[in-house]
């Protein structure tokens, strides 16, 4: 992975999104916020902060390895699951017999496991650090040693582990399976939440006979570990249906564990230890036989820092802060070599061999300077700054040679790294843009019709004290406008809400791309107070016809009654909330259509985590083919409801850019001259050729004719082919790619209904096809409107001269001008309005909100009724329907002249 390189990557196409995504038509103010977003700083409005680098050096290893501890410590036959030698199943997760533990694990296990009094811990280490083993290891220890005397499964809730999210119960299930499968079932776990099925088919039982993976067998047969969230644990201890859990379990719960606990502060905090002590009640047990775990991200040190977590979770638990134990783990510092040499860099240190690479950074007493600092804590990327200007690279390149310097191995070790880097990126939201009215700012935009350009609210320009305010556009034209508010002799920045749910307002924001007929209702809107408390200006870029002028005065920036020596004059639109774009007069069916250049989290998270994706290294192990490669990447959010929709957004987003994709290369692959075509045009060049010097010397009929038909077949081999692809042909080629029948189907095939529709590779494929083509949006991207493709109609492309209409001949127009308008008609009229023939199982995934409609045909009663069309034509109600206009402006009709108007029908 190439870490900068792909943060650099991500502020360009994150800066080139915010800017189509905003449908701004003014190319100064375009080129301007590109500019302010990937080449400002953090102070002036750059969407990228400084990176923040953090040494990764590995953590403290103990001693003792897995393999000395068995028998000791560990029960053997754990070790041998740990290993992963017990059984022949593929696996993701192993402990190996030969690895030494880090000394904050095997610190736990010796405080965790033992026959004396149960004790608690609070384990506090960084990401990576092999929290989870902390205390996994000595549940399944625990179980190991009661499975080692029972042939039978364990029954009963022994251990009770609490996450906060679901996808970090998930998280547990490879790592569960991987360690318990090979007991043979006398070891089970459960994942319970919310999407853990009521029943399930003994076949997929049997096939997973160390989980439990519905309620059925969870409630007649509850497993020993049991890994769910407080909300269900809640659920579980007062739902009549649960209760058999709980009576198989009285008595037997020994262990809980409290994944994230930094996060659990306040009313959180309090909420966990009431339902511990209720758990403890429902299970029949006290806290005094209870060995709680918490485990939490660094959070500080000390010896204060220390006694307050400890007495946090006896607090949580219950229990004596003396049987509480706080245990970091630490990571390694690094040793330098007594010998060391003062090389030279090599020329290019993003492949150098990192041997190499090493002997001439250790020697440096700047750079091991800046290894210990890494050590020690986070530093900004400033920090490499002067090592990088004394070894004439940059600092990037410095942060890059530090990863990859790696140590000469000793006694068969691979060596160690000079400074593993882990690198936090920041990328700020985009709240909105504002802008100083005064265009002689010192600090004006260039090609800009007003001053300074801001990414953050004030009121007055930090460069010329003008009132700044915020920049709106209009989603149909793209004109930029300055909204204000005339209040108190003041021109100010009105005060509108922000949107209660960035995820919905996102969602909305997609949906404004689609044409009119599509529009979504408008809630979440921002509510204009100064709809209630002031008056409303829109000062556009490009002022409408209709503006007044409007003057402030130079010297206090009070609102002026007239032009003078010392006042500002602009060109200012009186608005209110419904009214339309004072430019272009549009207005959106159901919404406003000025909007503010605001851009959450969901727009930039949808924009980013492609390109996170696409910068990580694929994963080379794997003999089958993964789905991007085998590349992975987390994600979180605070909402829940937020990363429900996101990660829906991720799924659809995947999709429609590899049906793109497919689409594209399919359509180029077919004007690439055929296999084998480079053989017959030479051969074809040596003919001609041969052909021009016998007709040269003795010219004849035949021979030219000879010539030309080579000339032809010649051109034919070179062109590209323009027929395109039979819709059929491109669905069965997207079907049989592994991506649709087997990934995307594995995702679509659980929201079927039973219906066996999305099981069907070819009818999936279809599906696809149509999500990219039964609509043109105007804005949002898709195959036609990324120029990747379009859609042909056999039956506008086989017209003949003859179709021509009179009124198109008599104006010197041709087919080819006529099929255009055809085209145009049944992409912005017929499409554009749903009049489309679709089964209605798919009308539920395409236009879950839209009413499909039917083209009445022209004199066809029906086209007033609700669900059809009319046929457009020339009378006055449909003089501005978009097909009359369109010949209006194409043929320059005069509609008021009736002969003209006969033209239109």
């Amino acid at each position: 992975m190439k870490p900068f390189e792909t943060l650099e990557e991500i502020g360009r196409r994150t800066a080139e999104a915010i800017v189509a995504q905003s449908g701004i038509s003014h190319a100064g103010l375009a080129r301007h916020i590109r500019h302010l977003l990937v080449y400002g700083d953090a102070k002036t409005g750059a969407i990228l902060q400084e990176p923040v680098i953090e040494g990764a050096h590995p953590f403290l290893e103990a001693m003792e390895t897995i393999d000395s501890l068995a028998g000791q410590m560990l029960q053997p036959e754990l070790v041998e699951a740990l290993d992963g030698t017990s059984d022949q199943r593929p696996r993701n997760y192993t402990f190996k017999r030969s690895w030494h533990p880090f000394k904050h694990q095997l610190e736990a296990w010796q405080k965790l496991i033992g026959r004396g009094e149960p004790q608690s811990v609070i384990v506090t280490s960084g990401t990576g650090s092999g929290k989870t083993e902390c205390f996994l290891i000595p549940i399944l220890n625990d179980l190991a040693e009661q499975a080692a005397h029972s042939s039978r499964p364990l029954e009963g809730v022994q251990a009770i582990m609490l996450y906060p999210l679901n996808a970090l119960i998930e998280s547990q299930k490879e790592r569960l399976s991987d360690w318990v499968a090979p007991f043979k079932g006398r070891i089970r776990f459960a994942l319970y939440n919310g999407d853990t099925p009521s029943s399930a088919r003994d076949a997929d039982r049997r096939r997973t006979p160390e989980q439990v993976i519905d309620r059925e067998v969870l409630r007649t047969s509850p497993p020993p570990i049991l890994v769910t969230n407080p909300t269900m644990l809640e659920y579980m201890l007062v739902r009549s249906q649960d209760s058999p859990i709980l009576t198989a379990s009285r008595g037997r719960l020994k262990w809980i564990v409290l994944d994230e606990a930094h996060s659990l502060v306040g009313a959180a905090a309090a909420e966990i230890a009431l339902l511990l002590r209720r758990v403890l009640l429902a299970f029949e047990v006290k806290s005094s036989d209870v060995r709680f775990v918490a485990t939490s991200a660094t959070i500080g040190e000390g010896e204060k820092i220390r006694k307050h977590l400890e007495t946090f979770l006896a607090e949580v638990a219950g229990i004596p802060d003396a049987r509480v134990h706080m245990i970091e783990g630490h990571r390694r510092k690094p040793t330098r070599p007594h010998q060391r040499l003062a090389l030279d860099l090599p020329p290019d240190i993003s492949s150098a061999d990192p041997h190499n690479l090493y002997d001439a950074l250790v020697g440096r007493d700047r750079v091991w300077s800046l290894v210990e600092t890494l050590h020690a804590g986070a530093v900004p990327l400033k920090a490499f700054s002067h090592v990088a200007a004394e070894l004439k690279i940059k600092p990037t390149d410095l942060a890059i040679a530090l990863s990859r310097a790696r140590s000469r191995p000793t006694d068969g070790s691979e060596g160690d790294i000079l400074a593993p880097l882990r690198i936090h990126a920041f990328q700020r939201a985009m709240p909105g843009l504002w802008s100083c009215v005064n265009s002689t700012c010192p600090d004006a935009a260039p090609d800009w019709s007003f001053g300074r350009i801001l990414t953050e609210r004030g009121e007055h320009c930090p460069s010329c004290s003008a009132p700044v305010l915020q920049i709106i556009s209009c989603t149909i034209c793209g004109e930029p406008l300055l909204e204000g508010e005339e209040r108190g002799g003041r021109l100010i920045t009105p005060l509108n809400a922000p949107p209660v749910d960035e995820f919905r307002d996102e969602a909305e924001r997609e949906k404004s791309g689609e044409e009119e007929t599509d529009s979504v209702n408008g809630d979440g809107q921002p509510v204009h107070l100064s709809d209630l408390i002031g008056h409303r200006r829109l000062f556009a870029a490009r002022p409408s016809k209709k503006a007044r002028p409007f003057f402030l005065e130079r010297n206090t920036w009070m609102v002026a009654d007239a032009l003078s020596d010392g006042t500002l004059k602009i060109m200012s639109d009186e608005a209110g909330e419904s009214d339309p774009c004072p430019c272009c007069g549009g207005q959106n069916k159901w919404k406003h259509p000025l909007r503010p250049m605001r851009f959450g989290a969901p727009f930039l998270l949808g924009n980013t985590a492609p390109i996170l994706l696409a910068g990580m290294s694929p994963e080379v192990s794997s003999t089958e083919p993964l789905p991007s490669g085998g590349r992975r990447l987390l994600s979180f959010t605070d909402s829940r409801q937020g990363t429900a929709r996101l990660a829906a957004k991720f799924q659809v987003d995947a999709e429609r850019n590899f049906v793109r994709s497919v689409i594209y290369y399919s359509v180029q692959s077919l004007m690439r001259p055929a296999a084998g075509a480079g053989e017959q045009i030479s051969g074809l060049n040596d003919t001609i050729k041969a052909l021009e010097a016998a007709g040269a010397s003795a010219p004849s009929s035949p021979l030219r004719d000879t010539l030309e038909g080579k000339i032809a077949e010649r051109s034919r081999l070179t062109s590209a082919n323009m027929d395109g692809i039979a819709w059929s042909d491109m669905v069965n080629r997207l079907a049989e790619r592994i991506e649709v029948h087997n990934w995307i189907k594995e995702v679509w095939e659980s929201r079927d209904s039973g219906e066996s529709r999305f099981t069907d590779a070819t009818k999936l494929a279809e599906f696809l096809l149509l999500r990219e083509f039964a609509r043109r949006p105007t804005r949002a991207n898709s195959v036609e409107t990324l120029g990747l493709a379009k859609l042909r109609s056999p039956a506008i492309d086989l017209l003949t001269d003859a179709s021509v209409p009179e009124p198109f001949r008599r104006r010197g127009l041709s087919r080819a001008d006529w099929q255009d308008y055809l085209y145009v008609l049944l992409t912005h009229f017929v499409r554009a309005n749903s009049a489309i023939v679709i089964d209605d199982w798919l009308k539920r995934w395409l236009f879950p909100k839209a009413t499909l409609r039917r083209l009445a045909g022209p004199n066809d009663e029906r086209g007033r009724k609700e669900g059809f069309i009319p046929w457009p034509n020339g009378t006055r109600l449909s003089l501005r329907s978009r097909p009359v206009l369109l010949l209006q402006k194409g043929l320059k009709l005069n509609l008021a002249d009736p002969a003209e108007l006969d033209d239109i029908e």
